[in-house]
């Protein structure tokens, strides 16, 4: 299980978000606040179930993480996970 809390969900999106926060759509801005209000979770969560918990559609999930600079949603777990990010 991952062990980020959300203050550290923060700041590993900081590097890539930073970067595309002002391009960010409403509902991709809603995946954003997921993640950081959730982390412990997400690693553990599908696109389906972080879409529900956003109020946003699958491919909103994916589109956001791949506007953050990864592969799509299994590419951040996975690195979020590892500590890869």
């Amino acid at each position: 299980m991952n062990s980020q809390t959300g203050s550290d969900a923060q700041g590993v999106l900081s590097p890539h978000f930073d970067i595309v926060s002002n391009s960010l759509t409403r509902c991709e801005a809603k995946v954003a606040r997921v993640f950081v209000q959730n982390a412990n979770e997400c690693a553990d969560l599908t696109v389906r179930e972080m879409s529900r918990m956003a109020h946003v559609s699958p491919p909103t999930v994916l589109r956001f993480f791949r506007k953050i600079g990864y592969g799509g949603f299994a590419d951040f777990k996975s690195r979020f996970s590892n500590g890869n990010l």
